[in-house]
């Protein structure tokens, strides 16, 4: 399996002009695919002194899978979230989030999704 990084295009240009208008900033997106069907990304807002870090998968076609999601900063901080969803495809599905106090340490986040038997990885460090 060759995996090799790729932004999600038509999500991400939508992600940064949205925040600018309403007030918040997009302070990191990620993500990494494995095929053509399977795409992950996290993307951290920031909104003054919080950052909303949400971990959001895209499909081409509908489904069932699986995620495992982890924020840390080594320190104080870590979270790990996982469970089951399922998708229809062709929208960008928000599977967890996590609300953090902006800090002088960096955050290092992951998530690993299982979507019918194919394997898609994204990870990124923010502030």
């Amino acid at each position: 399996m060759i995996m090799k990084n790729k932004f999600i295009q038509g999500g991400f240009i939508a992600s940064m002009l949205l925040p600018a208008i309403v007030g918040y900033s997009v302070v990191g997106v990620n993500a990494l695919e494995t095929n053509q069907d399977a795409k992950c990304q996290i993307e951290a807002i920031e909104d003054g002194n919080v950052l909303y870090v949400q971990a959001k998968y895209l499909s081409d076609h509908g489904g069932i899978g699986s995620y495992q999601f982890g924020v840390s900063n080594g320190g104080g901080v870590n979270i790990n979230q996982g469970g089951s969803f399922q998708t229809l495809g062709d929208e960008p599905q928000v599977l967890s989030q996590v609300v953090l106090s902006r800090g002088a340490k960096n955050y290092d986040a992951n998530l690993h999704i299982i979507f019918e038997n194919e394997v898609a990885e994204c990870q990124t460090t923010f502030r």
